[in-house]
């Protein structure tokens, strides 16, 4: 019996395509960015039309530091693919570190239009905080707590606006306590971010004594605490030993 040849069912071209983007996931592993994007883009001039290509080449990209090409490539990978969630949400950090905070507003509403993850309340909430949108903000992180009660970095970004915030309206020290007290217990305790918080709710709550305590508690981790927010915190420390709690500069959209 005659063997049958299935060469017809592959194109010259797919191998190619296939080729080029083994070596680029090669080259990306071995951190060869640069390497990684020509792979990628070899691959797009045989198959233009590769949603998950102009992914992988602006996740190299951003790697590489280039976000403007990297949102590009993200932006072009959900306009072939309207569904591509990790191309939203790597669009979405991209927006974050240019600062572009509306961008990245619009870009978490629209993955929590198709999911209603805790983790993605969390970020639109700091990404709104960051654009000075504070009740929003209060809104979305209080949905990823409601959500997911364990969610740590939501309990204490609640607990910080509702302690710091510039708005006066939205500042409440007994329930920044609340939340405040529950990132503390999620880390035992031992998290010195949540102490500082603790702190900065105390403050707000008018117990500058257990302020001043927690805050040096905070500060006792030392380099875990990284260098400049151990100098932010005796910044703190020094308003509360004086009396005074902690405000937020007003953000700057």
């Amino acid at each position: 019996m005659a063997a049958c040849s299935c060469r017809g069912d592959i194109r010259p071209v797919d191998v190619q395509a296939r080729a080029h983007s083994s070596q680029g996931f090669a080259c990306y592993q071995r951190g060869d960015f640069d390497g990684a994007i020509a792979e990628f883009t070899a691959v797009l001039r045989l198959m233009p039309g590769s949603a998950e290509t102009y992914f992988a080449r602006g996740v190299a990209y951003a790697d590489r530091g280039d976000l403007e090409r990297a949102i590009a490539d993200f932006g072009e990978s959900i306009r072939l693919d309207p569904g591509q969630t990790a191309a939203h949400q790597n669009r979405a950090s991209a927006y974050m570190t240019r600062k572009e905070y509306g961008r990245a507003i619009d870009d978490y509403s629209a993955l929590l239009r198709r999911t209603g993850e805790p983790d993605l309340y969390y970020r639109r909430g700091v990404a709104r905080s960051l654009n000075g949108q504070y009740a929003p903000a209060a809104e979305d992180y209080a949905a990823a707590v409601k959500l997911d009660p364990k969610s740590l970095y939501a309990c204490n970004a609640l607990a910080w606006l509702r302690a710091t915030c510039p708005d006066a309206g939205l500042r409440d020290g007994g329930r920044a306590l609340v939340h405040a007290k529950e990132a503390c217990a999620l880390t035992e305790w031992k998290n010195p971010y949540c102490l500082g918080t603790l702190a900065a709710a105390c403050a707000e709550a008018g117990d500058f004594k257990r302020a001043v305590e927690w805050q040096k508690k905070a500060l006792e981790f030392g380099s875990a605490y990284g260098p400049e927010e151990s100098v932010r915190g005796r910044e703190r420390l020094r308003l509360y030993e004086s009396g005074r709690p902690y405000r937020e500069a007003p953000a700057r959209p």
